[in-house]
């Protein structure tokens, strides 16, 4: 073979007509490069090489190589070895932040910005991520036993205001040599601190009630809703003093119930409670039933709406629009919420289902939209968010609409978001499997960002023997830590 010319604006391997000898023959011993296609990170488009990456589902299109809406910006995984990350809760603030508060038994967590040892069987951990979701600062809530999150929220002030209850006599908030500790009357009470957009403890506080939610009122100010830990009292309201006293309570007169889920303010004053709610008497068993009501603490209750005489098990989950009108989501009977639905006659369990529902801001239900049926692949574990244009996106467990032969042959377990509109049509839905996955919370930021958060393992983690093919949302397979990891994605529409 002859010397090769040495060219300065031409290097072999990356012009498809091959090298040149000096004679100006081309070296046959050497064959034309192949294009090599470039689908890395890429749901659909071009690979580079004339032909696609992918083709999106019917009803969703490719932009930026991603199939949508909603479209992949960016997605996160955190985990420690062999132990599980749970996130309980998320919120936004004003400049897009994002504050997540996540369970964990771990004694290695690390979010990125220091570890930390676990003080019991099992804390809660807040993390503050910025809105490119790199973590900003984390904190950890722990004492000798559980430290469980119930609510998280933003106050006036910018304060991040986080509700719990422990099974722990002291409980310590903070960063080592700067934490509070707070001792409790029992073992088995509610707690509530507060930390500023920087990281510092503002507050910590022990409640002498079972808190179940938080909100903030039309003055900022932090407000706690709960009941005892017997069965059949009453559930109470506090608001909180913004240098962290909790006020007198206001208790719902006439109301005896097990969990409040749901605890929003209303445009006209008061609050929108969604609670699991029945009748006591003694020596008889208390049954549950779904109940939302309007609750101002100097008028009373102005409505309340019970979802039927069925006692239902299940989780719930609610948001109230800039109009007061109130998004829920849970178990409910098909008679009660949807009595024009026609039967399904190849079903004769079907008697309730997940449904979303409208309920205007007088407590009449507007319109009821099916999640899943009563043979359906969803858990109730689903999260509701207002996008504050009459919209409302629904992030959750399972897989939305018809399955595909290979999800329904895998032990998969997918998430989904999905979008409705103020009629209650269904404006888009997509489905994310290929690991055992957990939807918990769903926020929508002021720029129409959509965030969703949650937890997955692989099928090796749960003993099946097999593999899967990784959880991935757009921006490839995140990376897994131990047995039960967090993810965080934003999408945009």
């Amino acid at each position: 073979m002859g010397r090769l010319i040495a060219l300065a604006a031409v290097v072999c391997g990356l012009v498809p007509v091959g090298c040149w000898t000096e004679s100006g023959e081309a070296d046959a011993a050497r064959p034309p490069d192949v294009c090599q296609p470039d689908c890395g990170g890429k749901e659909c488009g071009d690979d580079g090489c004339g032909g696609i990456c992918g083709e999106c589902s019917e009803g969703l299109s490719c932009e930026a190589n991603h199939c949508g809406p909603p479209f992949h910006v960016w997605s996160k995984s955190f985990g420690s070895p062999d132990l599980s990350e749970s996130p309980a809760h998320m919120v936004l603030d004003g400049s897009g932040n994002i504050y997540v508060a996540v369970g964990s038994d771990s004694d290695a967590l690390d979010f990125g910005v220091g570890a930390h040892q676990n003080t019991g069987e099992w804390d809660t951990f807040l993390v503050k991520l910025d809105p490119a979701g790199e973590p900003t600062w984390s904190r950890q809530i722990g004492g000798k036993d559980d430290e469980w999150s119930d609510s998280l929220v933003v106050d006036k002030a910018g304060n991040i205001c986080l509700v719990g209850h422990s099974w722990s006599k002291k409980i310590r908030f903070g960063l080592e040599g700067t934490e509070v500790t707070v001792d409790q009357a029992s073992t088995c009470c509610g707690f509530f601190a507060a930390y500023s957009p920087s990281g510092e403890l503002a507050y910590a506080r022990g409640l002498d009630f079972s808190p179940g939610v938080a909100a903030i009122d039309a003055a900022g100010n932090l407000v706690v809703a709960g009941v005892s830990g017997d069965d059949g009292e009453p559930m109470c309201i506090r608001q909180v003093s913004p240098d962290g006293d909790a006020l007198e309570p206001s208790c719902v007169p006439g109301y005896r119930g097990e969990r409040i889920w749901g605890f929003e303010p209303s445009p006209g004053g008061g609050f929108v409670i969604l609670a699991t709610a029945g009748q006591s008497a003694p020596g008889r068993y208390l049954d549950y039933r779904p109940k939302l009501m309007k609750f101002d603490p100097e008028k009373g209750v102005a409505w309340s709406t019970g979802f039927g005489e069925e006692c239902l098990t299940g989780e719930y989950s609610m948001d109230v629009d800039a109009q007061g009108s109130a998004y829920v989501i849970g178990l409910f009977e098909d008679a009660v919420v949807a009595p024009d639905q026609p039967p399904d006659e190849d079903d004769w369990e079907e008697e309730w289902g997940e449904y979303l529902l409208k309920v205007d801001a007088q407590g009449d239900i507007a319109w009821a939209f099916e999640l899943f049926d009563s043979d359906g692949e969803g858990e109730v574990t689903d999260s509701v968010c207002s996008d504050g244009a009459g919209n409302v996106l629904v992030g959750g467990t399972g897989y939305f609409g018809e399955m595909p032969p290979d999800y329904e042959d895998s032990s998969n377990q997918a998430v989904f978001v999905l979008k409705v509109d103020s009629d209650g049509k269904l404006v888009w839905a997509r489905n994310f499997a290929g690991d055992f996955a957990y939807a918990d919370r769903l926020a929508v930021d002021h720029a129409q960002g959509i965030y969703l958060t949650g937890s997955f393992t692989s099928f090796m983690s749960l003993g099946t023997g097999a593999t899967s093919g990784g959880l991935d949302f757009g921006g490839g397979i995140l990376p897994r830590y131990g047995h039960y990891d967090m993810f965080l994605v934003k999408f945009a529409e």
